[in-house]
């Protein structure tokens, strides 16, 4: 595709924040409510690691050396991983804790608490008693059979006896004799077996009994604790300057708060950047495009098998690969490739101005097999900062896991997490979120196991993105925003059945807004209170126009 129809416009963004050192602003004015998140989040446009304590730490400062020598690009991820790590770490206190702190307590609450706790304590009698009951069992099972073994084998002793006096008498010539004592075992065995019946019935009677007060608890269904923790969602439009152009859908949210939208009825694309601070979206450049992926690498932004940079739009590259299928950014020089076939991943750098392949690997498929199997979703996790780690979606059958080894990149070491997928979200340092249709996930990925599976009972609509409210908590708020499918009102998905039901409370002039993506910044735990719910999330949506708004969902 000539380079002149595949760009038709580009508008300088003076407002744009360095991609490295993006600027804090300094004053906020306490006045101006409406824009009290965007001041936020105008401190840096890149997620910062979670803070625990009330002093901000000092970033760590990339060395200058290791800037200008890729070679060296793993280094750039081992600075301060102690510190690191602990930023990572969120407050997390039990929920006794958390109550036993708040000071305003009367007779109604304590007495709350005391049943709540002597739940707690039962429930931890019954499972140590249930830990006692299994070795009980498998005693009382060993004995019963070790009693009819044992009878067993006296009866066989008792009958191989027969069969001996038996054979002696047809020999013998003293017959009477023989059969006096062949007749004389015969009573023994049927006392024998009379009087020993009776022990094998209580026996086995025993063994049922146990059976039946097992089948009692296993048959008895877990009572489950039904309420609904209402929340309201308020929702208010931030007043951002509107574009003209009219869209379908996001396409991606690429660095830097660059959103890439589809145009109504076009296959065009537009790349929008949201300018917080003066609240207006700048119109980067438009694409007669529409690829099945973008992302952007610094200024060079790679489609499919092209890659451009903007400062220079007449020069178009092309990967010598034509089944590429998407792709992720791992800093200033290298990027990752997902391909549709074999499962294979590449690896390339940047020169300045082209990209050259590193290595290209199929760690997932042995031999000639699995040539149907493809890697999309390709995501850097931004929680890791000690190391180079990539997430990528295996043929919407599971997580795969890349520590990615950019100076020896068939060394790099890979992890799987089974759970069918369409997309996922990495949440933080140990959780990640994944849907399948109306299927939610809640993963660990640090011990690769799921948590919940919860399949959404209303009919809900939701863009490629995952829509995560900046309070999200596993223990005290699991919840994703959502639109109803008929009014596109906006509600929430308890993804860990915790009771939280959600719904849009307002709407200005009763606007309806379909929701795209959240808007990212560096909410730090030192500025928003992890428990205080009244917190709200940017998002990025369209109005009914089909509009580009940014709305405040506030959880109250």
């Amino acid at each position: 595709m000539p380079a002149k129809n595949l760009l038709q416009k580009q508008v300088k963004c003076e407002n744009v924040p360095a991609k490295d050192h993006p600027q804090k602003r300094k004053n906020i004015n306490q006045n101006q409510k409406v824009i009290k998140n965007e001041n936020k989040i105008q401190k840096g446009l890149q997620i910062q690691p979670q803070q625990v304590s009330k002093q901000k730490p000092e970033k760590p400062q990339r060395s200058k050396s290791l800037k200008k020598d890729p070679q060296n690009f793993n280094q750039q991820h081992t600075l301060n991983k102690v510190s690191m790590n602990q930023n990572l770490q969120r407050p997390s206190l039990a929920p006794m804790e958390s109550i036993n702190q708040n000071q305003n307590h009367n007779s109604q609450t304590v007495q709350f608490v005391q049943k709540a706790q002597k739940l707690i304590t039962t429930s931890k009698q019954m499972l140590e008693k249930a830990e006692k009951l299994m070795p009980f069992l498998k005693k009382n099972a060993n004995e019963a059979q070790n009693s009819a073994q044992k009878l067993m084998r006296a009866l066989e002793q008792k009958l191989n006896k027969l069969s001996i006096k038996t054979e002696q008498s047809m020999k013998q010539e003293r017959f009477l004799d023989t059969q006096s004592q062949v007749e004389q075992i015969n009573i023994e065995i049927f006392q024998f077996c009379e009087r020993q019946s009776q022990i094998l019935q209580e026996l086995e009677m025993d063994q049922i009994n146990q059976i039946q007060v097992i089948n009692q608890i296993l048959e008895r269904k877990p009572r489950k604790l039904e309420f609904q923790n209402e929340l309201n969602l308020i929702v208010e439009s931030i007043g951002f300057q509107t574009l003209e152009n009219q869209y379908e859908r996001l396409v991606t949210q690429l660095d830097n708060n660059m959103l890439v939208l589809k145009q109504k009825g076009q296959d065009i694309i537009d790349l929008i950047q949201i300018d917080v601070q003066n609240q207006n979206f700048n119109h980067i450049t438009s694409i007669q495009s529409l690829p099945n992926f973008i992302f952007n690498c610094g200024n060079t932004y790679i489609l499919e098998n092209l890659y451009f940079n903007l400062q220079n739009t007449q020069e178009i590259y092309q990967f010598q690969h034509s089944d590429i299928l998407g792709g992720c950014s791992l800093g200033d020089y290298f990027i990752m490739l997902g391909h549709e076939t074999y499962a294979k991943i590449s690896l390339h750098k940047y020169n300045g101005s082209q990209f050259t392949e590193v290595g290209i690997i199929k760690p997932f498929v042995m031999g000639g097999g699995g040539k149907q199997r493809k890697i999309t979703q390709l995501k850097k996790n931004k929680f890791a900062y000690d190391k180079i780690q990539v997430f990528i979606n295996y043929n919407n059958q599971g997580l795969k896991i890349v520590d990615v080894n950019v100076n020896g990149f068939k060394d790099s070491t890979f992890q799987s997490l089974v759970v069918k997928m369409d997309t996922y979200e990495i949440l933080d340092d140990h959780l990640v979120l994944t849907r399948n249709h109306f299927d939610f996930t809640l993963c660990n990925y640090q011990d690769l196991t799921q948590l919940c599976t919860v399949t959404s009972r209303d009919q809900i609509v939701m863009s490629n993105c995952l829509l995560i409210p900046d309070q999200f908590n596993e223990q005290f708020l699991p919840i994703i925003f959502a639109n109803d499918c008929q009014t596109l009102q906006i509600k929430t998905v308890d993804v860990m059945q915790q009771g939280y039901v959600g719904m849009q409370q307002n709407a200005q002039n009763n606007q309806a807004y379909q929701m795209l993506v959240k808007v990212e910044g560096d909410r730090q735990f030192e500025e928003i209170d992890e428990y205080d719910s009244k917190t709200d999330t940017l998002i990025v949506a369209l109005n009914q126009n089909l509009q580009v708004e940014i709305i405040k969902v506030t959880i109250d």
